[in-house]
């Protein structure tokens, strides 16, 4: 089965393997976000109750939300 989404592209990536798991309640979501903090040299996890696409985005406009 050939997956195309935002990440594949147009071309899509052939899949082999699908995994199923069993249906979870799920009582919060989050968002999270990793980046490489290249002037410091470290790595910086983000995490967040809201969030999507831009994490950054969101801790600039709620900062109080992480």
């Amino acid at each position: 089965m050939r997956i195309v989404n935002n990440q594949t592209g147009k071309e899509g990536v052939v899949s082999h393997k699908i995994l199923i798991t069993p249906i979870t309640d799920i009582a919060k979501e989050y968002y999270m976000g990793a980046i490489v903090d290249r002037e410091n040299a470290c790595g910086i996890l983000m995490v967040s109750p809201e969030g999507g696409v831009d994490i950054e985005e969101v801790a600039v406009k709620n900062p109080e939300k992480f």
